[in-house]
């Protein structure tokens, strides 16, 4: 068996399968940071203090920089710690096993490259921990970019699976794959890998490829597969300048498109939407649609924020690189989820400003 792909869905397939086939080879370009998952059982107890506090977390998850509970913030800045004090407050969120080191820790790490490097570091070394063996180290381990700045997967013994004896990386960077046959995979060196089953989890077209696949037409019949094939513009990933009444969610330009908690993000779309058709209704109004201006507007806002940071200068989803032909720009606005649902609200509360309504 064969899996092309180890991205958070290739990440889960191997973990879960390496101790159930044959033989397994993992056709290997681009390895994770990957954090090892704390999955509790919880107690009634347990359960029974977050039902105490539901309207609290509720409430929080919307101001967060994420929508989780936990945010940035708690431990101070990067620096204002003691090298000594940074490394607990990286360790205990290890230790959690969550998002938390990603989401919760330092946000410097997203702007200041020494601190990604300090940071990266530190769970390179986690990651070694567990490795152990110098060659998957060097194959599983990344170093070309920051912790971070790709989505961070967790995992549950992942890195441990390619300590089987009956899995094995096929390095696809040092001799690309070059075609698929009946029989199994070619790569350049001219190596034939023979597979009875082969599992392609090589992603998928993020934030544009659910609405370009089908043939949504605006005003004049301009087609959105063909605006967003020369431009992936939104006005906060709600709706699309020359599509009138076309409300999105999970579009691009929003927290939604990928750097959200998505219950969160997906939940406070969904209530902007039906409180901008209620008023609407109220008014005697049955169309909106964002103005130009409005979408320039948001639109540069957007890559302001997103080319502040690091994640720009890394090759992954977020930017549309893994699409050939796809504009480079930050699919999902970074400046957080509280600070996004404050604009949204801002909108709503002074009657659409910017909005054209009939």
């Amino acid at each position: 068996m064969g899996i092309v792909g180890t991205g958070a869905t290739g990440i889960q397939v191997i973990q879960t399968i390496a101790s159930q086939v044959g033989h397994l080879k993992v056709f290997l370009r681009t390895p994770q940071y990957t954090i090892p998952m704390n999955n509790p059982k919880y107690t009634e107890a347990v359960w029974a203090g977050f039902s105490s506090r539901f309207h609290e977390m509720k409430e929080r998850v919307q101001r967060t920089f994420a929508g989780h509970v936990y945010d940035f913030g708690g431990y101070g800045t990067w620096a204002e710690r003691t090298p000594e004090e940074r490394i607990a407050v990286l360790e205990e969120l290890w230790n959690d096993g969550s998002l938390a080191l990603w989401l919760a820790s330092f946000s410097e790490m997203f702007f200041d490259e020494k601190v990604n490097a300090e940071v990266s570091e530190f769970v390179r070394g986690k990651m070694r921990e567990r490795l152990k063996d110098p060659m998957l180290c060097e194959k599983l381990i990344p170093t070309n970019y920051g912790f971070g700045t790709n989505r961070v997967p967790l995992d549950t013994n992942y890195l441990e699976a390619y300590h089987r004896p009956n899995v094995e990386i096929v390095d696809v960077k040092a001799s690309p794959i070059e075609c698929v046959t009946p029989e199994g995979v070619r790569t350049a060196d001219g190596r034939l890998h023979e597979l009875d089953i082969l599992i392609l989890a090589t992603g998928f077209d993020a934030g544009t490829g659910a609405l370009t696949r089908i043939d949504i037409r605006g005003r004049g019949g301009r087609s959105l597969k063909d605006d967003w094939g020369r431009e992936i513009r939104t006005t906060m990933g709600l709706q699309v300048h020359g599509y009138p009444n076309l409300f999105t969610t999970g579009a691009p330009l929003a927290p939604s498109a990928a750097f959200c908690n998505m219950t969160t993000c997906l939940q406070q779309q969904v209530d902007w939407i039906t409180e901008c058709l209620v008023a609407l209704r109220r008014k005697g109004l049955t169309v909106i649609e964002p103005s130009r201006a409005l979408e320039d507007e948001w639109v540069a806002h957007h890559d302001e924020t997103s080319n502040a940071t690091l994640l720009v200068k890394t090759d992954s989803w977020y930017m549309g690189t893994n699409v050939k032909g796809k504009q480079r720009r930050m699919l999902s606005y970074i400046g957080g989820v509280g600070k996004y649902r404050q604009r949204c609200e801002e909108l709503a509360a002074g009657g659409y400003p910017g909005f054209e309504m009939r």
